[in-house]
């Protein structure tokens, strides 16, 4: 079969006709179009209103009938979807991430004599916080001395700048472009979701936006065929036990070294809108 051609109509420009009827819809099922609006729906994380308004200029077929239950539609029938071009829209997406949580064991990996504080430094930590006749105070204590002794003495000169700056405002950190894409449509909606889908009963959007600066978020915006975008985040590929790692900092992307800025292998999703304590 060849490439379904949409029809014109101004008002649905990406619907198009089968002339060649019931065998023709047959083909374009299994070549391309087997995705229904719930499951744009679902990917993109929206109303039915939303895709119709914004998407009708992907391709699209109406089914009804007989073929309204093949296709996963049901008897009322509806819109089958290429999935060519919605995956092409995924993968032109735009990926970013704005900070990332950088344990010191990484940046001291070079420096046996630096390992060696730091692998000390961490067992009386956990000492002091595992030894009930010791107050949190003092392991608090312990971990900002330990903290000020790794920038002031360990902390190599390419990692300064990032150090230095990891106090800014979230305002004051910007967004940098990765150069990577997703890698399938299917992603949308599992690894990448929107803010809307992960609030919670009684979450709110700054919250959230807290999170994903403190989780190392990466970022995704897709444009949509109109010029409206979807706006999705996905966790930081880093494993969870770095997050409560000793000494573990929210960085800057930025100004982190390059090895540390393109690793959007995403991992776990165990992004939570609290406070988690990665500074000190």
């Amino acid at each position: 079969m060849g490439r379904c051609e949409p029809r014109t109509n101004e008002n649905d420009p990406g619907l198009i006709t089968l002339p060649e009827g019931i065998d023709e819809l047959g083909d374009a099922v299994k070549s391309e179009f087997d995705v229904t609006t719930k499951q744009v729906c679902r990917a993109l994380q929206c109303t039915r209103p939303f895709v119709l308004s914004h998407c009708k200029h992907i391709r699209h077929i109406y089914v009804s009938g007989d073929w309204s239950d093949k296709v996963g539609l049901g008897p009322g029938g509806g819109f089958i979807w290429s999935r060519k071009e919605l995956h092409d829209l995924a993968v032109n997406g735009t990926v970013e991430r704005r900070t990332r949580v950088v344990g010191a064991a990484d940046i001291l990996a070079g420096s046996r004599e630096a390992m060696d504080w730091l692998e000390a430094a961490a067992a009386e930590a956990a000492g002091l916080g595992s030894d009930p006749r010791r107050s949190r105070a003092d392991e608090v204590k312990f971990r900002e001395l330990s903290r000020e002794v790794f920038e002031r003495v360990y902390l190599p000169d390419e990692w300064k700048p990032a150090y230095n700056a990891a106090r800014l405002k979230r305002s004051q950190m910007h967004w940098v472009d990765l150069g990577e894409h997703p890698r399938s449509f299917d992603e949308l909606g599992t690894v990448w979701r929107t803010t809307a889908d992960r609030k919670g009963y009684g979450d709110t959007d700054e919250e959230w936006s807290r999170a994903y600066r403190r989780n190392g978020a990466v970022r995704l915006t897709i444009t949509l065929p109109d010029g409206a975008t979807k706006v999705m985040y996905a966790p930081d590929p880093t494993p969870r036990a770095w997050f409560d790692g000793f000494l573990a900092t929210i960085l800057p992307v930025e100004l982190l070294p390059q090895d540390y800025i393109r690793d959007v292998v995403l991992g776990d999703d165990h992004m939570e809108p609290h406070e988690l304590k990665l500074y000190g």
